[in-house]
Parts: C-alpha cells; sequence; structure tokens
C-alpha cells in the first residue's frame, strides 16, 4: 500500500510529498557509500522500489568532511583454509570458521581505540573526542547462532564486551559460582561444587591447598568430611573461617528468604564490587543482581504452593540446565559501562552509534518461503504439491510455484531492507565484515564488471547468496577492488577514496589469534614441558583414574526425597510445575488450568473458619477473601465446585472436622527419616542409611482414640473409576499416615481419600 502511494506521488506533483533524505546523523563518506550500494542494487523489479534520487541520502550542509575514508570492508579469505588447517594444528582459536572473523575485528577495534585514537564527534561536549569502546558496537543478522563467538573472543583479547543474547547466563564465570555456593549450602557433600567454591574468589583457596587436603587421608571419603578433618589438625587455617561461614549461611537459607540469603552473600564477600572491577564489570554485576532478583521471583511465585525453600530453587535451575535451557544476560547500564555492544541489526532500528561493525555478511539469506505441500498467498490464493500415484512423487503445481517465487522475492526485499537499516546505523566509522572465497569474490566482480548501466541486471541481483555478494557487485566498479583481486582494469573503474579494502589471507589470521595468546598467562597444563619423572605419581594418578565408586548403587538414590515420587505414581498433585514460575500468573493459570484449579480449592478447604456454619455462602466468602489477597484469581475462582466442598462437610469426615472435641491441622508439613534398607530392599551397600521423607498432609484430624487424615483428590472422575484412582494414590496415604503416626507417636491413624468431583471418601487399609 505504501509503495502504492509513493509510485502515484511521482506522478502528480500537487499531492503532498516529503522525502526524508537529509541525513543528520552520519558523515558524508558514509552516506556516499550507501548510495553507492544501494543505487545498484535497490531496483524496482527486485525491491519494489527505486533507488533514485529523491531517495539518496544527503548530508547536512554542515558535516565534517574527512580525509580518510569513513567506510571499510574487510573480507576473511576462506580460499585455502582447509590447507592452512592442517598445516596448523595447534591452532585453538582460529579453528572455527566465526572465531576467525571475530578476530579480525577484536584486532581492528583494539587498533580504533588504542592506538589510532579515533576520534568520533560527541553531542555532550559539541566536539570531537578520542573513541571510547563503548562507540562501538556490533550489528549481525545471524545473532543467536554467533553473537557468543564474538563476546568471547573480545574478552580473550581484554576487550570489554557486552552482548543482548536471549542466552548464555549460566554459563557465566560469576552466576557459575553462585549456583556452585547454593547447590553447596543445599547439600555441602557434593564434591564439584564444593572445589568449585573453594577455588573461586568467594573463598580464593590456591589449588595447592585442595591438594594438601585431598591427600591428608587415603580414605575415600567425600571432600567436605575431608575438610572437617583437616579443620580438626588446623583448627585456626583459614579453611576454619569458610566452614564456619559456610554454616552460617546455610542456617540463614534454613531462616530466611532466598533474596534475603543472596543478598548477604553478596554483601558478607563484597562479590558484587569485585565482578564490577574485572573486564566487562558492568554485565557481570548486572548478571549477579538478575540472579537475587529471580530469587524474589520465585519467592512470590512459590509461596502459594506453601514450598519456598533453597533446595527448591537449586532443583527449579538444574532441571533448566538439564533442559537445555537458559536466560538472557543480564541487560547492564550501557551509559556506564565503557564495553562493544553485540546487538542484533532488528535491535538497531532507530538507533545511531558513533562506530559500526556490521559482520557476518556472508550469512547466506534463508526463511522468508517454504516448500510445504501447501503454501497460501495473503489469505486468498493456495498452491498445492500435486501427488503422482503411478511414480508415487510430487510434483509443484504452476500455481504453488508461482507462489513460492513472489515468497522468495519477498524475502529478497526484505533482506535488502534490512541491510539498508544496518548501513545507516554509523555516524563516524562503518566497518563491514565478512568472508568468502577469492574465487567467487572474482566471479561476483568479473560479472558486474560487464555491466554498463548504472543499475545491475535483475538477475544478478537475484542470484546474489547474501549481504556480501551485493556489496561486492556493488563495488565492482572500483580500482582496489580490482587490483586486489587481480583483475584487469575496466576502462570506467573509479579510483575515487570511497572505501578502504582489506582482504585476511590465512597466515595474518594465525598471526592475529599468536598475538592475542601470547597476552594470556599460560595454563598449568601448557607449561608441562616434560613427563614427570616420578613414577610412583604416575601410579597413583593411574590408580585414581580406575579406582570404582564403592557405593555406586546408591548414588542414584537421593538423600532427601518426597512422598509422591516414592510412591511412583503419577499423582494429581506433583511438586510444583515451575515452567511459567517467571511469567505472569494469568499466563500461568491459563496454561495449567487443572493445576491451579486443585491447588485453588485446597487453598480454600484450608482458609474455611471451622468455627462459622459451614455452607454455600461462608464458601463463597472464603474464595472472594483469596481473590481479593491475590492468592487466586477470579477466572480460577469460578472453577471451583463449592458444591463438592458443602458435599463432604455435610458427610461424616466433615462431621468428624468439625466435632470441637478434636484438633485439626490443615495443610501439615512434615519430614520423616525412612530406612533404606525398607525402601529399597535390594540394595546391598547403605543398607542401615536413612533417607528423608517430606510431604504436606491436606488434612489431619487428633481425636481421642487416634488420627484422621484425609487427602482431597479434584481429579475429574466418575464413581466407577474411583476404585481405580485408588489404588494409585493408597501407596502415598499410608505414608502420610505411618509418619504422622510415629512423629505424633499416635497409634491408631486412618486414611481416607475423598474425591471431591465423585462426593465419594474411601478408606484406606
Amino acid at each position: 500500500m505504501f509503495v502504492q502511494r509513493l509510485n502515484s506521488s511521482t506522478d502528480d506533483e500537487l499531492k503532498s510529498r516529503v522525502d526524508l533524505n537529509e541525513n543528520f546523523r552520519s558523515r558524508p563518506g558514509i552516506l556516499n557509500f550507501v548510495n553507492e550500494v544501494f543505487s545498484r542494487i535497490m531496483t524496482e523489479s527486485v525491491a519494489a522500489i527505486d533507488y533514485d534520487e529523491k531517495a539518496a541520502l544527503k548530508s547536512f550542509k554542515d558535516s565534517p568532511q574527512t580525509s580518510e575514508p569513513d567506510v571499510e570492508l574487510i573480507i576473511v579469505d576462506e580460499e585455502s583454509q582447509a590447507e592452512h588447517e592442517n598445516a596448523n594444528e595447534e591452532r585453538i582459536i582460529s579453528s572455527d570458521a566465526i572465531n576467525r572473523r571475530a578476530l579480525t575485528i577484536a584486532q581492528r577495534i583494539k587498533q580504533l581505540v588504542e592506538i589510532d585514537k579515533f576520534r568520533v564527534y560527541d553531542k555532550a561536549i559539541n566536539a570531537d573526542r578520542p573513541c571510547r569502546f563503548s562507540d562501538v558496537v556490533i550489528l549481525t543478522r545471524a545473532f543467536e547462532q554467533r553473537a557468543s563467538n564474538y563476546v568471547q573472543v573480545l574478552r580473550l583479547a581484554n576487550i570489554p564486551v557486552v552482548s543482548d543474547s536471549s542466552a548464555g547466563y549460566f554459563a557465566t564465570t560469576e552466576i557459575n559460582d553462585m549456583l556452585s555456593l547454593l547447590q553447596v549450602l543445599d547439600n555441602p557433600r557434593q564434591d564439584i561444587p564444593l572445589a568449585a567454591v573453594l577455588r573461586s574468589p568467594l573463598f580464593g583457596v590456591s589449588e595447592s591447598q585442595l591438594s594438601e587436603i585431598k591427600l591428608q587421608s587415603n580414605e575415600h571419603a567425600d571432600f567436605y568430611t575431608l575438610l572437617e578433618s583437616y579443620v580438626l589438625q588446623n583448627p585456626k587455617n583459614k579453611i576454619a573461617d569458610i566452614l564456619h561461614t559456610i554454616d552460617d549461611w546455610r542456617t540463614l537459607a534454613r531462616q530466611s528468604s532466598l533474596a534475603d540469603l543472596i543478598w548477604r552473600i553478596y554483601s558478607h564477600t563484597d562479590y558484587l564490587s569485585f565482578v564490577t572491577a574485572l573486564p566487562g564489570g558492568s554485565q557481570r554485576r548486572s548478571n549477579l543482581l538478575k540472579l537475587h532478583q529471580r530469587a524474589i521471583q520465585f519467592e512470590n511465585f512459590s509461596s502459594s504452593f506453601n514450598v519456598v525453600s533453597l533446595s527448591r530453587f537449586v532443583d527449579f535451575l538444574q532441571k533448566l540446565l538439564d533442559a537445555g535451557g537458559d536466560w538472557a544476560p543480564a541487560e547492564p547500564d550501557v551509559c556506564a559501562a565503557n564495553a562493544v555492544r553485540v546487538m542484533s541489526i532488528h535491535k538497531s532500528k532507530g538507533l545511531e552509534f558513533p562506530i559500526v561493525f556490521l559482520v557476518e555478511t556472508n550469512r547466506e539469506f534463508q526463511g522468508g518461503f517454504n516448500s510445504k505441500d501447501c503454501i497460501t498467498n495473503d489469505s486468498d490464493t493456495i498452491g498445492l504439491k500435486v501427488i503422482d500415484e503411478k511414480n508415487t512423487s510430487k510434483l509443484s503445481s504452476l500455481t504453488w510455484q508461482l507462489i513460492r517465487e513472489k515468497q522468495r522475492k519477498q524475502n529478497l526485499s526484505e533482506e535488502m531492507r534490512i541491510l539498508y537499516v544496518a548501513l545507516t546505523r554509523a555516524k563516524d566509522k562503518l566497518i563491514i565484515s565478512g568472508a568468502a572465497k577469492t574465487s567467487h569474490c572474482m566471479h561476483l566482480l568479473s560479472n558486474a564488471s560487464f555491466c554498463d548501466s548504472s543499475k545491475l541486471p535483475k538477475w544478478l541481483i537475484e542470484d546474489a547468496k547474501n549481504e556480501l555478494d551485493w556489496i561486492l557487485l556493488s563495488l565492482a566498479p572500483y580500482t582496489k577492488l580490482s587490483t586486489a583481486f587481480k583483475l584487469p582494469l575496466a576502462a570506467a573503474c573509479k579510483n575515487n577514496n570511497l572505501f578502504d579494502f582489506k582482504i585476511y589471507a590465512p597466515e595474518e589470521i594465525s598471526q592475529l589469534e599468536n598475538q592475542l595468546l601470547k597476552k594470556r598467562p599460560a595454563s598449568r597444563y601448557e607449561s608441562i614441558k616434560a613427563p614427570l619423572p616420578d613414577k610412583s605419581l604416575l601410579e597413583r594418578i593411574n590408580q585414581n583414574i580406575n579406582w570404582h565408586y564403592p557405593f555406586s548403587d546408591c548414588s542414584a538414590i537421593k538423600a532427601k526425597q518426597s512422598v509422591t515420587s516414592i510412591a511412583h505414581e503419577e499423582l494429581e498433585f506433583v511438586e510444583p510445575d515451575y515452567k511459567y514460575v517467571f511469567d505472569s500468573f494469568d499466563k500461568a493459570y491459563s496454561s495449567t488450568d487443572s493445576l491451579v484449579v486443585g491447588s485453588a480449592t485446597h487453598l480454600v478447604i484450608k482458609n474455611i473458619n471451622l468455627k462459622n456454619t459451614i455452607n454455600e455462602s461462608s464458601i463463597q466468602q472464603t474464595i472472594n477473601d483469596l481473590v481479593s489477597n491475590g492468592s487466586i484469581t477470579k477466572h480460577i475462582a469460578g472453577k471451583i465446585n463449592i458444591r463438592s466442598i458443602i458435599s463432604f462437610f455435610n458427610g461424616n469426615l466433615g462431621n468428624i472436622l468439625l466435632d470441637k472435641d478434636n484438633t485439626v491441622m490443615r495443610e501439615w508439613p512434615f519430614t520423616y527419616a525412612a530406612s533404606v534398607s525398607e525402601l529399597y530392599p535390594d540394595l546391598k551397600n547403605c543398607i542401615d542409611e536413612n533417607i528423608i521423607v517430606q510431604g504436606i498432609i491436606d488434612m489431619l484430624i487428633k481425636t481421642p482414640d487416634g488420627a484422621v487424615i484425609i487427602d482431597f483428590k479434584t481429579d475429574r472422575i466418575k464413581s466407577a473409576d474411583v476404585q481405580h484412582r485408588t489404588d494409585n494414590y493408597a501407596e502415598q496415604l499410608r505414608w502420610y499416615c505411618r509418619a504422622a503416626g510415629e512423629i505424633l507417636n499416635l497409634k491408631n491413624v486412618s486414611g481416607w481419600l475423598y474425591f471431591l468431583a465423585a462426593d465419594m471418601p474411601v478408606k484406606i487399609n
């Protein structure tokens, strides 16, 4: 619609049309480069818009002129990369193609900032100044797949960098340290997290100290036990203070909230200040603050289930990691952080940056069209593939081919517009980077050099595979490219200073890598130049590697379990589903209605005032109170079956519950020690150990004769299905009865399942 209006306005001069082509942002050299590229590739036949004089960008009259080109084109030669890889097997970074391109960007950034002191215009002081890392932004179309490589290489080069990535949070060092610490506070007898925490800046124990502690005893004890033994022999050692601190934090974890615990750790260790002083400190600090905020969100969500604990938070994070989940790194205060920023082109729309690196322009165009059997065009045309029954094959119908071709053109048009956005973000410097084989570049330049007109032919533009192809095609008339690729100079070659060009050979990439690695401290492995002379030490190492843990059959058993997991049944109320823990509550409810309605029903029964008359009015008032204080939503409140609750209170169990001589405990949590031999009779080891069993009993009624336990079930079943469900839940209820009997020292404990939907109580023997 916009293109049609635009085209019609060119014919009628009376229609109001304002061309927003005067640019107040970029230097003239950048605008001239953009005009040169798009005047050749953006045609009406390809992009639906003709890049003519009216569309060309014009520099603001006071824009400064510079002698050096404002645009650079960097190409990494991939022609002989395979041969070079075979000759240099020891390469660490540049063995990856994306890392090779990132190395060139890191080298150019350091040169601009630290050597050239490239000057950029600063509006705040209305004058030029030397550029900083914060003036640099790296834009890429393939952000999710390739941004992390650039971040890692820039950090290896000691360049501060922040990324707008949607993943990579748990891979950061500071978050790894905190997760290991939380695991240790939950259960200190975990060797790997404990060693990681001790070695981290939180405690700063050296490797030699850890080795000394490990070698003090030949017993195959866990590392925490070795620490305790070491402290008994050296009571005034640093390790004693560390164990005391861990014990204090474990006590705080049981008595206080998760957020308070994490903040106490930050305050006690000054960890926030420490990471802030490191390269990329603003990003690291923001990551730690985000962990604190996530703990607050987790507590707010879990409080409705009465299950807030450090153990559950650690378990949630571990399940998230096991499932391959991740969080986006926290967004730092970019204004305060002197760091290079890596972001997608889409996010850069409407923004401007002094120095822009457009990288990964060799990414092939993809998306925008599909190869499904049925495709549509603007919801009014359907294209189908025809099935040839005789040859058992599929053939593309004419309509299908036309729609797919239209989708392909629309995708190319969109890619061209995105390229325009990327090139016009730069104010003072634009650097374009990509990778290609020399033969491919020569082929493109040769084809384009035969085109006499200012516009490239449609077939040549549409045949391009990526953004770099378009840029090379548009710059084919320039002497710099012809000379670099040793092509014959055409008579009409342009020799002006529009851009600088640099092509990196594999040998130059290796030199960049060597320069980078020389600045790194050598690792312990790299510092070992000869085999270890001590054969006895080698034998001990071999013995430790081949050692088999004698309690391996017990290692898979959790030391703390819920009644639900022991019952080995898919019950109605398993551990709360944290999938939507950081979404809005409305989203969580709409996605897990059955779970939330059941939890809300339990919440209503828990909060009913037993001293008042139980009827529909009193139950509705309880529901209204829960809605008003935010415990449940109106949507869920409307789904609670009030009739089934009334039916329960009118029955025999309800009479026992309302009996004033009885003591009622609702949502009664318990912790109970069960013997391993009883739960796992087939185990040969650790039969004398105990397993901590935890659970929450819906209703426990202490009577003069003993106790009655009621477990409410909101399964949507009929009376005929009750027996089958009873068999599933029976084992769970027996554990409830056993635990309550032993904890409260009661001999006569009866258990009842009450199915609210079927209005049916079932006694469990």
